[in-house]
């Protein structure tokens, strides 16, 4: 089976990896711009423990592999979730890095250690651009809540009172989601 996973900001991204993948099942989770260096991705960690020998994981990037992991600290991190990948048998496909698989074998390890620098310096952009830009903390279930509301099983007044937040402000939300 082929699982794609991706951590978006908008419904944008989401549907532009939809139609890109070719995939079974697509996990998303919402990112907090705010949140960029460290957070913890519950529905990535639940697809690990599920997925058995021949299945495919789809990912965007190695840069979005990186920020998969609980408590990123650098590029042990997607050592190990290769390392995991490859217990599993599961295969690991990155649709913006051609050769991921290069990264299984010995002379990935120097790669990976250059790949260091390059993904310590994104992360630091990225805070950088996210300091300069509005935020938007989004609840932790603000997925599955927006989906409710999309397809009309919850009111809008229902999805605020989920997501403990003004009406307003959920459609606010809702609306810098679709649009941004």
């Amino acid at each position: 089976m082929n699982y794609g996973y991706i951590r978006v900001c908008n419904l944008k991204e989401l549907l532009e990896f939809k139609a890109r993948s070719n995939t079974d099942i697509i996990i998303s989770e919402l990112l907090n711009l705010n949140k960029t260096k460290s957070s913890s991705n519950v529905e990535f960690e639940k697809l690990i423990e599920v997925v058995k020998s021949g299945d495919k994981i789809i990912i965007k990037s190695i840069e979005n592999a990186c920020r998969i992991t609980k408590n990123f600290d650098g590029l042990e991190d997607l050592l190990k979730l290769i390392d995991t990948c490859n217990k599993k048998g599961v295969e690991l496909i990155s649709e913006e890095d051609e050769n991921i698989d290069v990264l299984i074998t010995k002379a990935g390890n120097s790669m990976i250690s250059m790949l260091r620098k390059v993904i310590t310096v994104t992360i630091n952009n990225i805070n950088t651009n996210n300091k300069n830009s509005r935020t938007i903390n989004y609840a932790d279930n603000f997925m599955s809540v927006y989906h409710d509301y999309r397809s009309r099983a919850i009111s809008s007044e229902v999805a605020a009172e989920k997501l403990g937040i003004s009406l307003g402000t959920f459609y606010k939300q809702v609306y810098l989601f679709e649009s941004a």
